[in-house]
Order: C-alpha cells, then sequence, then structure tokens
C-alpha cells in the first residue's frame, strides 16, 4: 500500500496509508528541521543537531547520528548516501544504512538551503551566497 509521510506542528511525524487515510505509524520528536525520504526509511534533521533515521514501514528509529556543532539543513538522499549541509561551515554525507560519516566538506560558510543533487553533482549555496559544485562520489576516502 502506498503511503505519505507528514511532520506537523505538533512535533509529530506521520506515516499515512493514502487509501484508506490511515495512520500507519507516528513518531513524536519536537525540534524536527525536515526530512526526505526513500522506499526503506525516513531521514530527519533536527535542531539539536541530530540526524536519525526511521524505518519507513514501521516508524522504527534504525539510527542516529550527532553532529559536533551547528543544525543541520534538509537532508537529500544521493544513492547510498545522506547529504546536508550545516549552519556552521560543513556540508556532511552519512550512510543511509548506518549514519556513520562518510564524507565532509568545508564551505568556509553555514547554510540554511538543502543540497541539491543534480546531473551527478551536489549544489550548496552558502549564507555568504557562495555556490560551491562537488562530486559526492569523488569526496568519498578510498580504501
Amino acid at each position: 500500500a502506498k503511503d505519505v509521510i507528514v511532520a506537523t506542528y505538533d512535533g509529530n511525524i506521520y506515516a499515512l496509508q493514502l487509501t484508506p487515510g490511515n495512520i500507519k505509524w507516528k513518531y513524536k520528536n519536537w525540534d524536527i528541521t525536515g526530512f526526505t525520504a526513500d522506499e526503506k526509511a525516513v531521514y530527519l534533521t533536527s535542531s539539536s543537531g541530530v540526524v536519525f533515521c526511521l524505518n519507513r514501514n514501521t516508524g522504527a528509529k534504525l539510527w542516529d547520528t550527532q553532529l559536533s556543532s551547528g543544525v543541520p539543513t534538509l537532508p537529500s538522499v544521493v544513492e547510498d548516501q545522506l547529504i546536508f549541509g550545516s549552519s556552521e561551515s560543513h556540508v556532511y554525507s552519512l550512510s543511509i544504512e548506518n549514519g556513520s560519516e562518510i564524507w565532509r566538506y568545508n564551505t568556509d560558510s553555514g547554510m540554511t538551503a538543502r543540497p541539491v543533487f543534480a546531473s551527478d553533482k551536489v549544489y550548496i549555496f552558502t549564507n555568504l551566497s557562495v555556490l560551491h559544485i562537488v562530486d559526492p562520489f569523488y569526496l568519498i576516502p578510498s580504501h
């Protein structure tokens, strides 16, 4: 069954079945600043600097990651990476599987806009009106 994910002003994230419109699950968190979802999970950012992942079918928390500083922007899923900026001066890439950091990119300025993925690049617009264009796959450290 298809569902839709919604955030409400009362601090809840809901998964609603489109037909017949029943609540599938509800997750309470007062400081959610944004979210995105894919087929398997819902990825949320919060004003307390925590990024976390919920199972899309059940609403169960799968992982969370605390940033060292800053408030994260809305996140974007790029293949197996969750990419978001911060009110400090970094763009982060976390593994969608477990929340571990894949890479971090310094922009020398904070940002409030969501990083946008298009044509195999991530476009980042900072609070100082600087546009950074990065290859999210090139920044992955080799092992």
